[in-house]
């Protein structure tokens, strides 16, 4: 059997060269030229800044990324995300010195991270404070209901007196005794408690709208897989929950829907933040089938506290005692936030509406009005991508929502003015943040923005680590399923990339019998160097 394939073998090299590939093309290199660079797959991204965060968490998520061994960056938007999602509650920033523009620093986060990377042990940490006041305000609710089903049997008790009384009444057509009687009925009528709600996991749009009208300050929504939540807004039926979320973003507006069973269900104030991972393969599936054909809603550009972060190669195993010092502090800032009084922080009132408003300080005005003149700039220029354009179009929201929260955190922390305008440092802080996240921005949608070099990118790696066979055919690249390369088209157009930068050559076969194929050499100095 072997003597048969070796003969079999020698067979198609002499075929390959009788249609003109040079002789040893598959082991010589001296007719090979030099293989040109090819660009990494994923953009640069620079690495975490600990003063992006407020000074008070900064010791807590430090110890949970050491001992975890994860990218801070993971930390950093999850804590970010749920105190935003507290200060969104009650309190809200008008980014121009006299226009009404009003931002709600309700926030959507994500990281996005392969397999085994601790992306949602870390989300699930930073959301460690909201679970206890969750906690705590499910014991509240209990002792509610007691209560309140004591009071249940009193009320009964007199609006059985009540009614006789106006039995008698109506009986005896002593019509001008009604009034009282109708006050003292209406008295007894008391709404059943509801329970504080703050973190959500799963729900359906419906019954979210019954716990927002519970709750107009808003939820988090935390899905330990953002992969399984943006496909279920695809679902046939659910065409209407993405324009109901899309509303959720900005934090301010109503939303009315109609069901049969639950009938009609006004909310009179949207608000929802998301936070989540996902990982690299169904974030750039997702992100081919949202934006195939110039398709773009701006749903997915919403998540704002979008990163990637590099991931290191070492490792160190770090068994201690948390920092219970630091995670005190933590859980101080968080339970302040959920109680917060915004007169204390000299907030306004906005006219006809419950939202108390803060506006920047001068200088914080100045820095505001500079970075979205330059932000503006960059939206209008020719030479950036629609879909880059429609994500930093949002930062004219995550800018000054940002600088809300930062400067919040500092005031209830202690180091803060509580004079009633956002602080210098708190918008000098997001602006920080807002460039951090342009970086992971450009590379979260580069295989949509910049497909063909990504896909190059993959083929290159899988090239130098032998992951295929020499030669190959395109057919082996895209059905093997790896990301950025399982589309057709994608395989084919690396493929392209790498034979003009030399790293493969095609060759053509042209067989007795059968369709013309096509198949490719691996340019053997790439084998040696990796040897």
């Amino acid at each position: 059997m072997q003597q048969r394939a070796q003969l079999e073998a020698e067979a198609f090299d002499r075929h390959v060269v009788a249609i003109g590939e040079p002789a040893g093309h598959g082991s010589g290199t001296t007719e090979w030229p030099d293989a040109k660079a090819i660009g990494t797959e994923l953009l640069p991204v620079p690495p975490f800044d600990p003063l992006l965060l407020p000074k008070a968490l900064r010791p807590w998520l430090a110890d949970i990324a050491e001992r975890s061994q994860c990218p801070p960056d993971f930390l950093a938007v999850g804590a970010i995300v749920a105190c935003a999602s507290q200060v969104a509650r009650g309190l809200a920033i008008r980014p121009k010195r006299q226009d009404d523009w009003t931002v709600i620093p309700n926030l959507w986060g994500g990281v996005i991270a392969p397999p085994g990377f601790l992306k949602s042990p870390a989300l699930a940490e930073t959301l460690k404070p909201l679970r206890r006041l969750a906690h705590e305000a499910a014991l509240r609710f209990e002792e509610q209901l007691r209560s309140y089903g004591a009071e249940s049997v009193v009320r009964k008790a007199k609006r059985d007196n009540i009614e006789q009384a106006i039995r008698g009444v109506v009986k005896q057509k002593k019509e001008a005794d009604l009034d009282g009687l109708r006050s003292e009925l209406a008295q007894l009528i008391s709404e059943p408690p509801h329970e504080a709600r703050t973190l959500i996991n799963d729900t359906t749009v419906e019954m979210l709208g019954v716990i927002l009208n519970q709750n107009p300050g808003g939820v988090l929504i935390f899905r330990d897989e953002l992969a399984g939540f943006l496909r279920s807004l695809e679902r046939q039926g659910h065409e209407t929950d993405r324009a109901f979320y899309c509303e959720a973003w900005n934090g301010s507006g109503r939303f009315t829907y109609d069901r049969i069973g639950r009938g009609t269900i006004h909310i009179a104030r949207t608000c929802v933040s998301i936070l989540g991972g996902i990982q690299p393969g169904p974030w750039r599936s997702y992100l081919r089938e949202a934006f195939q054909d110039g398709r773009d809603d701006g749903f997915v550009s919403r998540f704002q506290l979008l990163v990637w972060p590099d991931v290191s190669r070492t490792w160190h195993n770090v068994d201690r005692w948390p920092d219970m010092a630091a995670k005190e502090t933590a859980w101080q800032i968080f339970k302040a936030l959920a109680s917060l009084e915004v007169s204390a922080l000299g907030a306004e009132q906005a006219e006809g509406s419950d939202l108390a408003f803060l506006r920047f300080a001068a200088d914080a005005q100045t820095l505001f009005d500079e970075w979205r003149g330059d932000l503006e700039a960059k939206l209008r220029r020719d030479d950036e991508h629609p879909i880059l354009v429609s994500h930093l179009a949002k930062y004219r929201k995550v800018m000054p929502a940002l600088a809300l929260v930062f400067h919040t955190i500092a005031c209830v922390e202690g180091s803060g003015s509580f004079g009633g305008a956002v602080s210098l440092p708190a918008a000098t802080q997001a602006a920080a943040w807002c460039d951090f996240l342009e970086a992971h921005a450009r590379r979260c949608y580069a295989s949509v923005t910049d497909a063909t070099n990504t896909a190059a990118a993959a083929l290159a790696l899988k090239v130098r680590t032998g992951k295929l066979s020499n030669p190959f055919r395109g057919r082996d690249v895209y059905r093997s399923g790896w990301e950025a390369l399982s589309d057709r088209d994608d395989a084919y157009r690396a493929i392209d990339v790498l034979e003009a930068a030399n790293w493969l050559r095609r060759q053509e076969l042209t067989p007795e019998s059968g369709r013309p194929s096509v198949q490719f050499w691996i340019n053997p100095k790439l084998m040696e160097a990796t040897k």
